[in-house]
């Protein structure tokens, strides 16, 4: 592909990815704010982050075949759509003070719902529209995207709108997810993926077949569980820990957050220099090894500036992982698979989401709410030191160039 023609399509896409984050962003605060006003058991305040994470245990596996079938870019466009058509009515319901717990839940479900497809159809649109030699770069810009926008952006203006009108905020997440559907009209028209077997569970199980024969992408997608677990355990009751442990009110739950995507915007921007420079293996090794320092951080302070930092060092760890990761399933995937192999992995990654909310909802309840923390920090140190030996960048880069087959002396 010419690298100069697939810049627009390219930019296209990461406007989109922009402004559904912005979106997120918003919700993220908003949403936990107002289940916070609405009851102070953190069960069921983690059960907002559990319903918009259940899609990802439910339907990952149906998304990955619909985007193997389908026009990725439409499919982006109407995920979008009908993110912000539940916003807008959660909206109305906070404007008329007839929100309640159960249509909170409904509607971060929706969201979630959603996210399944949009998230799997932008993984894979993006081999189609970037060359391979850009992937990295690519990939790089589009996890900063993701972090600025759904942590550092997003979550203040959710915050401080939440405290000036509660409806104001919910109102502009929805906003945020039109012009995340609007802008994609500017990418070309994809053409539907090379033919899938016809049977849906014919397709559903090539796409299984392959992702379970493409070695270290089933291990990569557990580990990627394990560290989605103790984040959801953790984040899942953060704006109790926030309000209850570090004493910041409403707008100062939205800094917190935002102070912890800084690390996430540098670690996008430099997950490419790091792979350059110390390889695929050193740093996966620390992506998993450095939040548990964070997790740890959070168990000895009451300080606001500490526990930012905390999250800076998280998702630090997180996008420059993910450069890893998206490049590696990217490079070692055919393009009509991607769809389906992605929906795979996710359905292990992602399907620990909703688990994590619950366990670390009762972890808190019963042992307080550093429990979840002390989890995370264990939990990210044994598995950083355990992955060491196995996700070595000479395996990686075998399998992404194709020529583990050949060295079948590797694995060993």
């Amino acid at each position: 592909m010419d690298e100069r023609a697939s810049r627009r399509p390219f930019a296209a896409l990461l406007l989109s990815v922009t402004g559904a984050n912005l979106g997120d962003g918003i919700m993220i605060t908003a949403g936990a704010l107002l289940a916070a006003t609405l009851t102070r058991d953190p069960v069921l305040v983690a059960g907002v982050v559990t319903a918009q994470r259940l899609p990802w245990f439910l339907l990952t596996l149906v998304a990955g075949v619909i985007v193997d079938r389908a026009d990725r870019r439409l499919l982006m466009m109407a995920g979008n759509g009908a993110r912000a058509v539940a916003l807008a009515a959660l909206a109305v319901t906070v404007a008329t003070d007839t929100a309640s717990l159960p249509l909170l839940y409904a509607v971060a479900f929706v969201l979630g719902a959603a996210e399944t497809v949009i998230d799997n159809a932008s993984l894979a649109l993006m081999p189609a529209i970037v060359p391979r030699q850009r992937y990295n770069q690519a990939n790089g810009r589009i996890a900063s995207a993701q972090s600025l926008f759904n942590e550092l952006i997003g979550p203040p203006i959710g915050s401080v709108l939440f405290a000036v009108a509660a409806v104001a905020a919910f109102a502009t997440g929805s906003v945020a997810f039109v012009l995340g559907a609007i802008v994609l009209l500017a990418v070309p028209r994809q053409p539907r993926p090379a033919a899938a077997p016809a049977r849906f569970i014919a397709s559903l199980g090539e796409g299984l077949r392959v992702y379970w024969s493409t070695p270290l992408l089933p291990l990569m997608s557990a580990m990627a569980g394990v560290s989605n677990l103790c984040f959801s355990a953790a984040t899942g009751i953060m704006v109790l820990v926030a309000q209850d442990r570090l004493g910041i009110d409403g707008a100062g739950f939205g800094v917190l957050i935002a102070a912890g995507s800084v690390g996430g915007v540098l670690g996008g921007l430099c997950g490419p220099w790091f792979v350059r420079r110390i390889g695929e293996g050193p740093t996966i090794f620390i992506a998993n090894l450095t939040p548990a320092i964070g997790f740890a951080a959070f168990v000895v302070t009451d300080s606001p500036v500490i526990a930012g930092a905390a999250l800076a060092l998280w998702s630090f760890a997180a996008m420059t992982g993910n450069v890893v990761v998206m490049t590696f399933r990217q490079s070692s995937v055919p393009d009509h698979l991607l769809g389906r192999v992605t929906s795979a992995y996710r359905l292990v990654a992602m399907g620990a989401l909703p688990l994590g909310a619950i366990v670390g909802g009762a972890l808190a309840s019963w042992f307080g709410l550093t429990a979840p923390f002390v989890f995370g920090a264990v939990a990210m140190a044994v598995m950083a030191f355990a992955l060491l030996p196995v996700m070595t960048t000479r395996r990686l880069r075998a399998v992404m160039t194709g020529k583990h087959r050949d060295e079948e002396d590797v694995a060993g």
